[in-house]
């Protein structure tokens, strides 16, 4: 996974030395959200389940 930390290029680093093929997965966009909730309390209000 690409996750952007310092840790990736000594990784990549060392698949490079043994000829190891590397993938590099990119996490897809998120589309955007109406609401967030911060607990089960919020989601079972908002689904009228309180």
């Amino acid at each position: 996974k690409n996750s952007g930390s310092s840790s990736t290029e000594p990784k990549l680093d060392v698949a490079r030395e043994h000829g190891l093929p590397v993938l590099i997965l990119k996490r897809p966009q998120l589309p955007d959200v109406d609401r967030l909730f911060w607990g089960v309390d919020e989601v079972l209000e908002a689904l009228g389940l309180d």
